[in-house]
């Protein structure tokens, strides 16, 4: 979480602010494997972390497991090359 003394920026905000900054990666992971989305969807239910799924959301935030998605994808893919192309070539 940021802080920021003096300030009358809420949360909200800041995250609002940070979203629109252009080298901000919106789904970087933390050490513990978890995106910005993954974290806030563990924030206690609230209007105003509902405001920052959404906002996350809107700038293209996914969950950590959804990023692994098509390279999985992708991966299943190969194999089942590998399996239809290798037969091929044993002839």
């Amino acid at each position: 979480m940021i802080i920021v003394q003096g300030s009358s920026f809420d949360e909200n905000e800041i995250v609002r602010e940070l979203l629109l900054l252009s080298d901000t990666n919106v789904n970087t992971l933390t050490r513990d494997h978890k995106t910005a989305l993954d974290i806030a969807e563990g924030l206690p239910l609230s209007e105003e972390s509902a405001e920052i799924r959404e906002c996350l959301s809107h700038y293209g935030a996914v969950r950590a497991n959804e990023l692994n998605q098509p390279r999985d994808e992708l991966r299943k893919t190969v194999t089942e090359i590998k399996k239809e192309v290798n037969p091929i070539y044993a002839i």
